[in-house]
């Protein structure tokens, strides 16, 4: 299978290899050959339009969309489902779209912002990241993470502990045990520090913590708290 992508001849082959040579427009030679491998599957390729311009996505194991965007070539994996089929596709709502075939279902996409890193992970972290070293050992990753006007785990701890008792001493004799009810709650609840954000402490006081994680999965290995006010910076 075969497509010109503007000066570009692009062939995928059956062996999971897609391949790229540059076609002189006058005098049609072939130059620059570059391969790449795909996947596991045969190379599918599908002509599709982004941003005005032609582009190609090839499919394999894998879906890449081949396209030029600021006179640069790129090649870039598609963080999604393996695709078997796709073709072009524009409405209203999406002018420039592809609807495709994943197993037994129809899917329509839409791919933005060109020249950007379309396959990336993001793994959550408690504070702002400061600096990272690899451990040449294991591959894994130490992180210090360093939030200043935070708190500690173990100083919110502290604080809700004494938040409860306050709220018992502040009911009095006919209220104490609904009140150790409610401290008691209080206590027991989570709160969604992602959602509803974490407690400020104010200026001056920092958070900070050793992370060992995996860079590949985001697992978390081991984690070195240090005490309240200290932070750790590089």
């Amino acid at each position: 299978m075969l497509y010109v992508l503007l000066s570009s001849l692009i062939a995928g082959l059956q062996n999971g290899v897609l391949l790229r040579t540059v076609l002189d427009p006058i005098s049609g030679d072939l130059a620059d050959t570059r391969t790449r491998y795909l996947g596991s599957r045969p190379v599918k390729l599908f002509r599709i339009r982004m941003q005005g311009n032609q582009a190609v996505l090839a499919m394999s194991s894998r879906s890449w969309l081949s396209y030029y965007h600021q006179n640069r070539f790129h090649l870039t994996p598609l963080s999604y489902e393996s695709l078997e089929f796709a073709s072009g596709f524009s409405s209203e709502q999406c002018p420039e779209g592809i609807v495709a075939i994943s197993t037994n279902t129809l899917r329509i996409l839409a791919l933005e912002k060109l020249g950007a890193v379309f396959n990336q992970v993001s793994f959550p972290l408690e504070y702002t990241p400061r600096k990272f070293a690899i451990h040449t050992d294991s591959a894994h990753l130490i992180v210090i993470e360093t939030e200043h006007n935070a708190y500690t785990e173990e100083t919110k701890q502290q604080r809700r502990q004494q938040m409860a008792d306050e709220m018992q001493e502040a009911a009095g004799a006919e209220e104490a045990a609904v009140a150790r009810e409610l401290a008691e709650a209080f206590m027991s609840e989570e709160p969604n520090e992602a959602v509803f954000g974490a407690p400020r402490a104010g200026p001056g006081l920092w958070a900070s913590m050793l992370r060992l994680m995996a860079p590949t999965t985001g697992e978390t290995f081991e984690v070195h708290r240090f005490e309240q006010n200290l932070a750790a910076l590089w």
